[in-house]
């Protein structure tokens, strides 16, 4: 993998590259047992860890949605019980059905 990094319009943009090569070979030797080889040559990586402070507006939607998602967890769970509840009931008074 190579990084490199583009200039676009004066700024620096981030971009990852991939690369790879092939080569194909064709031997007739009877002697041999065919067989297939592969080969790696790993490449150093680099890591680019950046801190951006995050808007406001961003961490209210972030606690609206973790709340949202308790109550309709809780939502469902209080659905299962109450079938559960209420078909022991029934069950217990004879009048399944």
């Amino acid at each position: 993998m190579a990084f490199a990094r583009p200039l676009s319009g004066g700024k620096e943009a981030e971009a990852d590259c991939y690369e790879y090569t092939v080569h194909s070979h064709t031997y007739t030797n009877p002697n041999e047992i065919p067989m297939v080889r592969f080969s790696y040559q790993l490449s150093p990586m680099q890591v680019v860890i950046k801190e951006q402070r995050q808007a406001f507006y961003h961490f209210i939607t972030t606690v609206c949605a973790i709340i949202g998602g308790v109550f309709t967890i809780a939502g469902i769970l209080d659905s299962g019980v109450y079938t559960v509840a209420s078909l022991a009931k029934k069950i217990e008074l004879g009048k399944q059905g």
